[in-house]
């Protein structure tokens, strides 16, 4: 084993550094699909960036979940469970309409019941995986 040669205040800096070069990336490549999508882009040109995205979004909450990490200001509860549905519900909607209306869509009962529809999923599919870490983190910290 090689012998460190920064000191502890130094590796903390170094993990800031990388904590802010990660949430960067994150929300950077997040900014990028969806100037992309409103610029009604194929999907095809952003395919590498959604994927990359992804990677980030799925080690983050596998490692959050692994630790025991719900969140720095909350504990896993129902109430929980359900804001993070209702943002993602929301988010969605209000997503669609707004791709919708800045490529001069028009707005007829089917396209809103469609936009609305897939907010609900994305909902349900938050509120699961809410459901499902927020459980794993409570009987992890029972266990302890």
């Amino acid at each position: 084993m090689k012998k460190q040669i920064i000191d502890e205040r130094q590796e903390h800096d170094m993990y800031v550094i990388e904590h802010y070069g990660f949430w960067m990336a994150f929300w950077g490549l997040l900014a990028m699909i969806l100037i992309q999508l409103i610029l009604g882009k194929p999907s095809e040109s952003f395919i590498y960036e959604w994927l990359l995205f992804m990677i980030l979004a799925v080690s983050m909450t596998i490692g959050c979940a692994k630790k025991g990490i719900w969140s720095p200001k909350a504990k896993p509860s129902q109430k929980e469970y359900i804001k993070t549905a209702i943002i993602v519900f929301g988010a969605v909607v209000c997503l669609l309409l707004f791709i919708q209306a800045f490529r001069g869509e028009a707005f007829d009962l089917f396209t809103i019941m469609v936009d609305l529809g897939c907010g609900l999923f994305g909902a349900i599919v938050a509120y699961s995986v809410s459901f499902m870490l927020g459980e794993k983190i409570k009987k992890d910290e029972e266990k302890e």
